[in-house]
């Protein structure tokens, strides 16, 4: 079946469901380079017709794939800003932030938390996770800095912990004791 759809495709390099059947066949057999290479034929073309629910739905699938995949992560985010779902592309930016900073990406989490806060200026997570980027990274000002503008502060306890983290990497100890005893 994958030959045929290959023939088919070759004839007629528009014919999207006969990428998209030859996207799934690769899927099924493993073939997940093959296939994603297909479904970004099949994106383009969506994306090309302006397409945007279209283009969507195979970014989605393309995830589906590598699901890790930050560049992809980003492309669907901001195929999202573009159709004016804000809410979703702030919650992929943010997946995507989670896993650059469980891989120790600092920088590309950040990056990624910056469009997060662009879309949610007071995301209390997002302001946290930059929080901790800068303690990671040793920068304790930074991380003060960032963690004041958590939302509610002394209520989030993972917050109260960062924060004191970082005034123990400062050395200002006046500055811990109190929240040492929260």
């Amino acid at each position: 079946a994958i030959a045929m759809y290959k023939k088919i495709t070759k004839l007629n390099p528009g014919a999207q469901d006969c990428i998209q059947k030859l996207a799934e066949l690769y899927t099924q057999q493993g073939l997940y380079n093959d296939a994603r290479q297909q479904y970004m034929l099949l994106a383009d073309q969506f994306m090309k017709a302006a397409e945007l629910e279209g283009a969507a739905r195979i970014f989605q699938k393309m995830l589906e794939l590598d699901p890790e995949n930050a560049a992809m992560q980003s492309k669907l985010a901001e195929l999202y800003i573009r159709m004016g779902k804000k809410s979703e592309a702030q919650d992929i930016f943010f997946r995507a932030a989670e896993s650059l900073y469980q891989r120790a990406a600092m920088d590309a989490a950040d990056e990624a938390l910056d469009q997060v806060l662009r879309l949610d200026p007071g995301n209390a997570r997002a302001l946290l996770m930059r929080g901790k980027i800068s303690l990671e990274a040793g920068d304790g000002n930074g991380a003060v800095e960032r963690l004041r503008k958590v939302p509610n502060l002394e209520a989030n306890p993972e917050a109260l912990q960062a924060m004191l983290r970082a005034y123990l990497l400062l050395g200002q100890k006046d500055q811990a004791q109190p929240m040492a005893r929260t």
